[in-house]
């Protein structure tokens, strides 16, 4: 049988110690990130942005053309009319 399903992991005070500590070591973004890593984060971020904005425009013009949305109870109603009508 495989030996790492056999084995148990360590969780004494010294592991966990250890793995906290090796945590705190490790760089972050802000420490090793250079400018072309920053702009590329902040492109994309911006890309997002923008394909929010354009979807919420899409909304309003589908909204403009066909009226409000409809709401949840609306909606409820709406498929409880159409199952009537279906039989």
């Amino acid at each position: 049988m495989n030996n790492f399903l056999n084995s148990s992991v360590d969780l004494s005070a010294d592991f966990c110690f250890n793995f906290l500590m090796m945590n705190d070591m490790m760089p972050t973004i802000e420490e090793i990130a250079t400018p072309d890593i920053l702009a590329q984060i902040e492109h994309e971020e911006w890309e997002r942005v923008l394909l929010k904005w354009q979807e919420r425009e899409r909304w309003e013009a589908i909204e403009a053309i066909h009226g409000p949305l409809l709401t949840k109870t609306d909606l409820e109603n709406f498929h409880k009319d159409m199952a009537e009508i279906g039989g």
